[in-house]
């Protein structure tokens, strides 16, 4: 019974929302197998050399695939035990925004940004929205493929948050992969 009202729903769906579901899985899964484990460990890495290198505090990185799973996660020692929940969201918002947490925070703040006067209510709407899954602070940075692609996020929490985002783009930097430009 249960399973014709989810077909009935389904058949009701606009055809272009149906063909940008189709769209979407075939990023997703085009996006997934583009970022590899090594990748991600390898963001990892040197997200956490650069914080060393940098006398930062203890991180914890999340690298997320384009569908938003963890690919890999580390916390380091010291690390306090909310940084994984705060890295994840940075990367979640991310990829569920399209864009570096910076530019969210910046745009939201900004009266002449993106979304004008209506910016704090715009980065409100989506914390909620997401059920708090986003944290709209700098250290979430997107991962690019070379086609320009977003295929995953990397998120990094532990410093101040511009410490967090140079150490995510130093990260994926190493990777030879690109993200969005952080602006200061």
């Amino acid at each position: 019974h249960s399973m014709q009202g989810i077909r009935k729903l389904a058949l009701t769906f606009p055809r272009g929302v149906a063909l940008a579901c189709r769209q979407q899985r075939a990023v997703f899964t085009k996006a997934t197998e583009s970022l590899t484990m090594h990748a991600a460990e390898t963001i990892i890495e040197k997200a956490t050399q650069k914080g060393r290198e940098a006398n930062l505090k203890p991180l914890c990185v999340v690298v997320l695939d384009a569908g938003g799973c963890i690919i890999a996660a580390r916390r380091e020692d010291g690390a306090s035990f909310m940084r994984f929940d705060v890295a994840m969201a940075k990367a979640y918002g991310s990829l569920a925004l399209g864009m570096n947490m910076r530019a969210l925070r910046d745009g939201g703040a900004n009266p002449t940004g993106p979304w004008g006067t209506w910016g704090p209510q715009f980065v409100n709407s989506a914390v909620t929205i997401s059920h708090g899954k986003i944290a709209p602070v700098p250290g979430g940075v997107l991962i690019k493929s070379s086609g320009n692609d977003n295929i995953g996020a990397v998120g990094v929490s532990g410093d101040t948050s511009d410490n967090d985002e140079m150490c995510a783009m130093a990260g994926v930097a190493a990777t030879g992969l690109a993200s969005d430009p952080c602006y200061k």
